[in-house]
């Protein structure tokens, strides 16, 4: 499965991802086993690059672990 460096404080993480497009929308998953953490989302529209749109999970992801891992007992 490939790795994707999320940066610090996180670093690199496995990740499984699909996406696509089909007449008029735009769908992505993306899934970090480590985290226990599925991301999905569609859009009714198209963007001329894909990675416009998927990029945004990146940063979904990011700040969803953040969150994840400032609310563990330290």
């Amino acid at each position: 499965m490939p790795t994707y460096d999320y940066g610090e404080g996180i670093g690199e993480l496995m990740t499984g991802n699909h996406g696509g497009v089909s007449c008029g929308s735009q769908s992505w998953l993306m899934v970090i086993p480590q985290y226990e953490m599925a991301v999905a989302v569609n859009i009714i529209t198209t963007t001329d690059i894909f990675w416009d749109f998927g990029s945004v999970f990146t940063e979904l992801a990011r700040t969803s672990i953040t969150v994840q891992q400032q609310s563990q007992p330290q």
